[in-house]
């Protein structure tokens, strides 16, 4: 009984890396194949992201579900390579959310606001600068995908929902983690 479960656990591990894998790299090269014109924001950095998610009332199989969806402050992790504002990124950063959600586990679609803050370099100087603004965020599945903008550009990239709490089918899901790889930050 315990290998049949391991089994089951290990394909629905390898099914979800796959749809990952599949999601992250069309969220990453598609925009990239894209031409850029001169009034295009640059790629500045590139990010990976995890993100707790809280859902109310939590998003069911068949039955479509209202509510809300927060991180409960900056609580996530942002981990970037490249800039922010001009400036080196040196470390990782905290990334955050609260919003509002509607749909099941099979398509739903949130939004809200958000807020990210990470450490840079300002002529040898670490400071740690913070952006806020709105998201948009649809899925397919456990598939998401998420633009958030702020005031000096855009984060954007593609992950998959992990259930913490409840699985979709005899129990709602109420809690999440959001991992997303090949985040763009564009400014």
């Amino acid at each position: 009984m315990t290998t049949l479960a391991n089994d089951r656990g290990n394909a629905r591990r390898r099914t979800l890396t796959g749809l990952v894998a599949a999601v992250l790299l069309t969220a990453v090269i598609a925009p990239m194949s894209t031409s850029a014109s001169a009034a295009s924001p640059a790629l500045t950095a590139v990010c990976a992201a995890a993100i707790p998610l809280n859902l109310s009332p939590g998003l069911r199989l068949l039955q479509s579900t209202q509510g809300t969806n927060r991180s409960l402050g900056e609580t996530g992790t942002l981990s970037c390579v490249g800039n922010l504002d001009g400036f080196p990124v040196t470390g990782p950063g905290t990334i955050g959310f609260a919003g509002a959600y509607a749909g099941t586990c099979a398509a739903a679609s949130g939004a809200g606001t958000w807020s990210f803050s990470l450490p840079v370099s300002d002529r040898g100087v670490t400071r740690v600068i913070h952006h806020s603004g709105t998201y948009t965020a649809p899925n397919v599945g456990v598939a998401i995908v998420f633009t958030g903008l702020f005031q000096t550009g855009r984060l954007a990239g593609a992950g998959a929902v992990v259930a913490l709490h409840g699985e979709c089918v005899t129990q709602p899901i109420t809690r999440a983690s959001l991992p997303m790889l090949g985040v763009q930050l564009t400014q």
